[in-house]
């Protein structure tokens, strides 16, 4: 019997989760809600099989329904998913788990006590470029770890008037940054941050336009640097030096290996690793799987308020 899903928010990420779920042989999404009722109104057109409920609570009260799939904006995701915690529903929520820490470890802790299957939308907790960085490293390809380094630079960063350009929910350090925190916390180990230089623009409420950080990932050295204008196109790279190779991601999917005379791409066309909605259905199978908990996911919170946090 495949798995019965309901998703809260159907904006961008929620749509697109929408029609991937809906390829998936093992998931039947059957219910649907959002804030905006054009949005759901559009969802309805496409897809008149799916059940447009009348609110959040209305969706995780359905006795047949498994899991409960949130991609609203991040302030929101804490009460969403309480609301499906206190119902006995398993949840996929979209990354950051939340911006409000002392909240989040609220939900960790009633999430844990309540034993419910819990994960966070980290892309890198499966794939192809992961896999084959964690396989070089643990059959010491790489040599001694030397450093990891990130840098982010966008010419512009989104339109104004999404939460995404808010200083209180949205910016590179949370939408981006926290991606390759997690790679780092997944293929290293958590990383400390140790010193952080952010710089506002003048126009109060605007998120980060430049940023710097500082890190040791189980002693080894972490550097972030990330900035918002200038003409050049979008910089996302994320490298990791050793002793005899280096591996770096690039544009979020390209793999690239170098030793000392020159950077190599890699093909990543022979993977057979689970897909993220593989492991989210293991999950719910009480199987193994790699997908990062609530848990995990409030760590790299952490990382990231510490940063930008209010």
């Amino acid at each position: 019997m495949p798995h019965i899903v309901g998703i809260i928010g159907l904006g961008i990420m929620g749509s697109r989760m929408l029609e991937s779920i809906m390829q998936h042989p093992e998931f039947d999404v059957r219910y649907a809600w959002d804030l905006s009722a054009s949005q759901s109104e559009s969802t309805r057109s496409r897809h008149p099989d799916i059940q447009i409920t009348q609110s959040a609570q209305e969706l995780v009260a359905h006795t047949d329904l498994d899991l409960v799939y949130i991609a609203t904006p991040p302030s929101t995701h804490l009460g969403y998913a309480g609301v499906a915690i206190d119902h006995g529903k398993a949840v996929y929520c979209e990354k950051p788990l939340a911006v409000d820490v002392e909240a989040s470890r609220s939900l960790v802790a009633k999430a844990k006590s309540r034993r419910l299957p819990n994960v966070v939308n980290f892309g890198f907790a499966t794939g192809p470029a992961v896999a084959t960085i964690k396989n070089a490293i643990d059959d010491g390809e790489l040599g001694e770890l030397v450093e990891i380094d990130m840098q982010f630079h966008f010419p512009k960063w989104p339109q104004a008037g999404s939460w995404l350009t808010g200083r209180e929910e949205g910016g590179f350090v949370r939408e981006v940054f926290s991606h390759f925190a997690y790679l780092t916390y997944r293929l290293v180990g958590p990383p400390t941050v140790q010193s952080s230089t952010v710089t506002y623009p003048d126009e109060p409420g605007l998120s980060e336009t430049h940023a710097v950080a500082s890190m040791q990932s189980v002693g080894l050295p972490v550097s972030m640097a990330g900035r918002v204008g200038g003409a050049a196109p979008d910089r996302v790279e994320w490298t990791l030096y050793g002793t005899k190779r280096s591996y770096r991601v690039i544009n979020w999917s390209e793999l690239q290996v170098a030793t000392e005379q020159r950077w190599d791409d890699v093909s990543l066309e022979r993977y057979e690793g689970p897909s993220q909605l593989d492991a989210v259905s293991n999950m719910l199978k009480g199987e193994a799987h790699e997908f990062p908990d609530f848990e995990v996911g409030l760590r790299v919170q952490e990382i990231v308020e510490s940063i930008v946090g209010n």
